[in-house]
């Protein structure tokens, strides 16, 4: 964690195979603890990231992906944060912001294979809240470089939101770059590129 008081980790601990998600002291004064909500035998913790309070963790089963949050004293139980994809739906990326109160998300919700961005509470207080206005497009949806780097400074519009590659319907042509972000912005995506695999 920022603190450096815990350690988060992923790791078949407790079942051969299955991959869940454990947080401990970082100093070795008590056992570790799961965090991860009870899982199916085929669902595994594939990448989670962590504040001083929660942990965020995005799981997949066969090809059905979530979002989860859970804090890190154990006063609550996991939620989900997403609400329930289409098998086969993206959910390609999460982002904690440095606040710890709200998680940042690219996945394909609203629209079958147009991926948007969203943004929630982490606590699973409120509902997630798409951060720009529907796209006219199907395809590519929004370009994970260079929303990650939107997100790092802050981008919380649809100006700010309109660097991504898309095609029009029916179109076959190779994607089109709509508002491409700036050399700052392109430096910003190499530091988010954790979050934000391509």
């Amino acid at each position: 964690t920022p603190d450096r008081t815990r350690v988060v980790y992923q790791a078949d601990q407790e079942v051969a195979g299955r991959v869940e998600l454990f947080v401990a002291p970082s100093d070795g004064s008590a056992p570790a603890r799961k965090l991860s909500a009870p899982m199916p035998a085929q669902r595994d913790v594939q990448r989670s990231a962590a504040s001083d309070t929660h942990a965020v963790y995005q799981t997949l089963e066969g090809t059905t992906r979530a979002l989860f949050a859970a804090p890190l004293d154990g006063s609550s139980a996991a939620v989900e944060l997403t609400p329930p994809l289409a098998a086969g739906a993206a959910l390609d990326g999460f982002y904690l912001e440095p606040d710890g109160r709200h998680v940042l998300y690219l996945a394909a919700q609203d629209t079958p294979g147009v991926t948007e961005l969203y943004r929630v509470p982490v606590d699973g207080s409120g509902a997630p809240e798409r951060l720009h206005a529907p796209f006219p497009f199907l395809g590519t949806g929004l370009a994970a470089g260079a929303l990650c780097a939107a997100i790092a400074r802050g981008a919380r519009t649809e100006r700010d939101c309109t660097g991504f590659g898309a095609r029009p319907r029916g179109s076959t042509a190779p994607p089109r770059w709509y508002n491409p972000p700036s050399r700052k912005l392109q430096r910003r995506r190499a530091a988010m590129d954790t979050f934000f695999p391509e």
